[in-house]
């Protein structure tokens, strides 16, 4: 088998970031397919300077750091077969072309309105490119307005996503994850949270990253007397991970014009919510149960927290009623079980999640049915709730699946559909019950 060669570029400022995130993923993935080999070249920008939080995450990875418009960097895209790069750098995008190389283009920053030459070679760039992608709606209609190029797309930018999860009773405080910098949100953050109306030992928050604010941060952290407040420098991605999924949120407060937000990604994945400002692309990333206000405003940020301590106060005197209601129950009315949930309603899923939870089962959530297969081979369900009308692959050949694979799981389907011929098909799929959605706690009783 021929195997091909493809090179990730990306412009790199020595700093550990988003588009270096994405690339590693990116790297990661592509690794696994027998027919590829892989290289990383980062372009050294004006200003480059290695940070240690750079050179610690490519501790184990094989790339190279290559000047602009080098010898070095033609020669690496001369062994290339595909250049996949990150923004659309006037020289890689020549020197491919004259190697006659196919490139595809990642658009990770929006196109300001202001005109400028360097803006004029980008766009130039990256009508040259054999595919283009873009990494939000909102970057992409900077770049193009309403009317859309042929070929061109969004293709959301993701990193190294892990399967890790915590009980949300389990949960606690804030979490911050990125440069310090002006701009990044930092600064009104701190803020909100001075003012904010909160317990600070229920209610803590932690600021990871690192940048050039630190040492006005913790200065501002210390005159307050914030003692909710915790700073942790730079971490990797495991620690970051860990903190990350043990917040009841994360917040993303820029007021950049952020292209996308992969911190809100990655918050979404551990099933964490995010508090999110309104800018740019950031409400595509942190989705319909993010808690948002405007870029800036340390008062709506102060609001926003006084929403989290009145949201986390009745899910707490919920949990609380509900574990005193099954003090007094006969023992064995509702036994614990191992309950995995099937839908490719993220919100749906995670809601039915936090009500199962409560009620003391064990719970474990898949967004699609490959991933619900794979899942039940190691969760072992005694129950699965599964949505029917998924894409790619339906609840029906799921619930076949899983039964041919030797699953004694009692399969519930859980849907919309709810006519008398739905609920026959249902049945010969091998389905025991039928419930339409929404369902009840009542139902889940039963």
């Amino acid at each position: 088998m021929k195997q091909s060669k493809l090179l990730l570029v990306s412009p790199c400022h020595g700093a550990y970031g988003g588009i270096e995130a994405f690339i590693l993923a990116v790297a990661d993935a592509v690794r696994h397919e027998p027919d590829f080999i892989v290289r990383l070249c980062f372009k050294k920008v004006k200003g480059f300077a290695l940070h240690p939080s750079l050179a610690t995450m490519l501790r184990h990875e094989s790339f190279i750091f290559v000047d602009s418009a080098g010898r070095e960097l033609a020669d690496t895209i001369k062994w290339a077969d595909i250049v996949h790069l990150q923004n659309a750098s006037p020289d890689v995008v020549f020197l491919a072309k004259f190697f006659r190389k196919p490139v595809v283009l990642t658009i990770h920053n929006y196109m300001r309105r202001e005109w400028s030459l360097h803006r004029l070679l980008w766009r130039i760039s990256s009508r040259w490119a054999d595919a283009l992608w873009y990494n939000s709606d909102f970057v992409w209609r900077t770049w193009e307005g309403n009317r859309k190029r042929r070929g061109s797309r969004k293709v959301p930018t993701t990193s190294k996503l892990s399967p890790d999860w915590t009980r949300p009773i389990e949960r606690t405080g804030f979490v911050f994850i990125g440069r310090w910098i002006a701009n990044k949100g930092i600064a009104t953050l701190v803020n909100a949270y001075a003012q904010a109306n909160i317990d600070r030992e229920v209610w803590p928050l932690l600021l990871m990253g690192d940048g050039p604010l630190r040492a006005t941060i913790e200065s501002e952290i210390a005159r307050r007397g914030l003692h909710g407040v915790r700073t942790t420098g730079f971490v990797d991605e495991t620690t970051k991970t860990l903190r990350m999924k043990n917040a009841r949120w994360v917040v993303v407060p820029p007021n950049t014009n952020e292209d996308f937000g992969l911190t809100a990604v990655e918050a979404r994945s551990l099933g964490v919510p995010c508090i999110i400002t309104r800018d740019g692309g950031l409400p595509e990333a942190g989705g319909r149960q993010a808690l948002m206000c405007e870029p800036g405003d340390a008062c709506a940020d102060h609001d926003r927290y006084h929403d989290c301590g009145a949201a986390e106060v009745a899910h707490r005197e919920h949990h609380h009623t509900h574990h005193q209601s099954r003090e007094h129950q006969a023992p064995g009315s509702l036994p614990t079980l191992r309950v995995l949930i099937v839908d490719d309603n993220r919100d749906a899923a995670d809601s039915l999640n936090l009500l199962l939870v409560s009620m003391g089962q064990k719970v474990c959530v898949a967004y699609d049915g490959q991933c619900a297969i794979s899942a039940a081979k190691t969760f072992k369900p005694d129950v699965v709730l599964l949505d029917i009308g998924m894409p790619q692959m339906s609840g029906y050949e799921v619930a076949r699946a899983l039964l041919a694979d030797g699953s004694a799981a009692v399969l519930v389907a859980v849907t919309g559909w709810g006519q008398e011929a739905d609920i026959e098909r249902a049945k010969q799929a091998g389905f025991t019950y039928h419930f339409v959605k929404p369902i009840s706690e009542e139902a889940l009783r039963l």
